[in-house]
């Protein structure tokens, strides 16, 4: 009998656990939007995954995935994996430059990027080359060499042919926001808090209506 009464006060403790859960996670549920310069949602799924997206007009439009979880009865901390460092390399042999080899770094428009970082190992010891103003730099002969853009994002290329002396870099920088923040639940808001509780960022909730037709022009412009 004492057995029973305690297996029946187990499941109701655990009964009342998933239920406060399942009322603290559907408080959150919805879309939110914030306009400082371009709008910005973010929609909470009931299986604590979200969306991102930024609209484009004056910035580069934005969409990430992450998800989300509670770390107090009234704050959230979202996460999404890091933007990833995009790198295209065509390798080319010349006539010059036999004792090195000379890269070219561009962005996505064919623009000259300086300041970018390549790090090689060369006779046992490390180097860092940066490009110039006119986006090149002299890198000696290895089989591997290492990007690395202002974020520290590293990417690594291995040589495909040994006898290359030039090698041109397209350099595509990936505007995905990163998320590794908290927020505070506040009435039909959550509110961006830093390290010391200040949260004067908010995001308003919007009616499911919008947000229906905000993110179905998404799923529809795929």
């Amino acid at each position: 009998m004492i057995m029973r009464n305690l297996l029946l006060i187990f499941l109701l403790v655990s009964f009342s656990f998933v239920v406060f859960g399942q009322s603290k996670s559907e408080g959150v549920i919805g879309t939110y939007r914030v306009c400082p310069y371009e709008c910005e949602f973010i929609k909470f799924n009931k299986d604590f995954t979200f969306e991102y997206f930024r609209e484009a007009h004056i910035l580069p439009k934005q969409r990430t995935k992450g998800t989300w979880k509670f770390t107090k009865e009234n704050k959230i901390h979202l996460t999404s994996p890091k933007s990833e460092l995009i790198v295209q390399v065509k390798e080319s042999k010349s006539e010059t430059n036999k004792d090195k080899i000379l890269v070219q770094v561009l962005d996505g428009n064919g623009a000259i990027v300086p300041g970018f970082l390549i790090s090689q190992t060369y006779e046992g010891k490390k180097y860092n080359f940066v490009t110039d103003d006119d986006g090149t730099v002299e890198i000696f002969r290895t089989n591997e060499i290492t990007f690395i853009n202002l974020q520290q994002e590293e990417k690594k290329h291995k040589f495909k042919n040994k006898d290359i002396n030039e090698l041109e870099i397209i350099f595509i920088p990936d505007f995905r926001r990163t998320f590794e923040d908290f927020y505070l639940i506040k009435k039909n808001q959550i509110c961006y808090t830093d390290d010391e509780g200040v949260s004067d960022f908010c995001y308003e909730k919007i009616s499911k209506k919008e947000s229906d037709k905000i993110f179905k022009k998404l799923k529809d412009a795929k």
